[in-house]
């Protein structure tokens, strides 16, 4: 194998379309972060919400199985925001010993 081979297989095994997509990592800041901060709590909720129907939506006509591990990853996204704000309601209460 060459190594200019052996740089291409190092390539495509770094790059991660669904969690980490290199268009998405430049500089210090990741995307996903920066529309967070800029939505807030309930805009960011309606925009995982809006992706998860998306990429439903188009994986029959586009990319398959990869739109819809897109459409989990909100998914996911949606429900770790609503828990952390709920923790952050409701925290849990001291144990008393």
């Amino acid at each position: 194998m060459g190594t200019h081979e052996k740089h291409m297989r190092k390539l495509a095994a770094q790059y991660d379309a669904v969690n980490h997509p290199p268009h998405y990592n430049q500089g210090e800041v990741e995307c996903i972060d920066a529309i967070a901060a800029a939505l807030g709590p309930e805009g960011f909720k309606a925009y995982c919400r809006g992706n998860i129907l998306k990429y439903n939506w188009r994986s029959n006509h586009k990319n398959g199985i990869e739109d819809l591990e897109k459409a989990r990853w909100y998914l996911n996204k949606l429900i770790d925001t609503m828990r952390t704000k709920a923790e952050h309601s409701n925290p849990p209460e001291k144990e008393h010993r």
